[in-house]
């Protein structure tokens, strides 16, 4: 009797769950002529799902579940294991969105030819992509105009060609944040929503504000719940507020907590393979000014950890992080990644003051982040 009422009680607890997603169904029609084996790949749920259909004359299908609209990739004929970039070039595959509806792919020859007709959120993919190439065009413009620049040492057309680079990332950033605020209901616009916040691109308080505006299906996803909660983890790492604590373990094993270091004015750094030459001059900037860096490796990569040892200063902390960041979903599982926000493979810096009290809020280690620690201490 027991063991039936927990049956009935794990199909409420999952049939709730299965319930939040919906089917989807890709039906493709490519040349006759092609068979073999095609790969669907997309995340859901927080998890990367890889499929595969043998497929002949042409034609292929695939089902499942998806909780919500996703990037997906198909692949004919995949290679395995670390393709170079010329076989990726040559691979036949094409990206889109895959939603929980039918999705269907016709073309006269390969996938990279197809086309595709599917829901909304495939539609705002094709006018995003629209918008990329043209930036891509751009900058492969740029690239063939280096070749020959370096080609004939012309330093001058180099450094022009750096500048007008630099126009065109950022005029790229201008059409996202259009992108972004204009498309409320758009998963796409989310994802660049995201990314924008990897790199720090906007304030607080305007992811905030353009995450307000998505649609509840957007907020209310899995990814959506994930981003409030690192919203609402933001409000805490403001300037004045506390440094929440860290305690871990240096290379001997020895736990070494952050606290150690109060009384001093301390560069903490979180990331995946520290910056030991910027680390390395800007302590030495800083010697006599009651000042210490507190550097954080974020890895389960026990011998990268170990490798990187050797080139590791004595002059400052340094300690490690075994736990995981989930990188396809941002969701923090570290407890000192989820205390700071981290995202995975960024350098991010706090400056900490004497008090323990955050005076720098999260930065991007670059060339100027020593300036940035010098107005922080004014």
């Amino acid at each position: 009797m027991f063991k039936n009422i927990n049956i009935m009680l794990m199909l409420l607890v999952f049939g709730s769950a299965a319930s939040a997603q919906k089917q989807f169904i890709v039906r493709g029609q490519i040349n006759k002529s092609q068979s073999g084996w095609i790969r669907l790949t997309y995340f859901n749920m927080g998890k990367n799902v890889v499929d595969s259909v043998q497929f002949k004359n042409g034609s292929f299908e695939f089902k499942g579940l998806i909780e919500a609209p996703a990037d997906a990739t198909l692949e004919i004929n995949p290679i395995y294991g670390r393709p170079t970039y010329e076989e990726r070039m040559r691979q036949d595959m094409r990206e889109f969105y895959l939603e929980g509806r039918e999705t269907l792919i016709k073309s006269d020859s390969g996938l990279k030819a197809a086309t595709i007709t599917a829901g909304k959120q495939q539609k705002y993919f094709e006018e995003s992509e629209a918008a990329e190439l043209a930036v891509a065009r751009q900058m492969w413009a740029l690239n063939d105009l280096g070749e020959k620049y370096r080609t004939e040492n012309n330093q001058t057309g180099l450094d022009s060609l750096r500048i007008r680079s630099v126009t065109i990332i950022k005029d790229k950033e201008k059409l996202d944040s259009v992108f972004i605020a204009t498309h409320p209901d758009s998963f796409v616009a989310f994802h660049k929503l995201r990314f924008a916040e990897v790199l720090s691109k906007y304030s607080d308080a305007t992811i905030a504000t353009l995450f307000g505006r998505f649609s509840p299906e957007i907020r209310n996803s899995q990814l959506g719940k994930v981003f409030a909660a690192k919203i609402e983890t933001a409000k805490t790492l403001k300037k004045g507020m506390p440094a929440p604590g860290i305690n871990l373990p240096d290379a001997t094993g020895k736990m070494v907590s952050l606290s150690t270091l109060k009384g001093k004015y301390v560069l903490l750094c979180f990331s995946p393979s520290p910056d030991t030459r910027n680390l390395a001059r800007i302590f030495g900037q800083m010697v006599g000014k009651n000042f210490s860096i507190y550097s954080v490796t974020i890895t389960n990569n026990m011998d990268l950890w170990n490798s990187m040892q050797h080139s590791a200063s004595s002059q400052w902390t340094s300690v490690v992080d075994f736990n995981k960041i989930d990188s396809p979903t941002g969701t923090l599982i570290s407890p000192t990644a989820k205390a700071y926000n981290l995202t995975f493979a960024l350098n991010y810096c706090f400056l900490i003051d004497p008090a323990g009290m955050i005076v720098m809020e999260r930065t991007v280690m670059d060339p100027a982040l020593f300036s940035k620690i010098q107005d922080a201490i004014k």
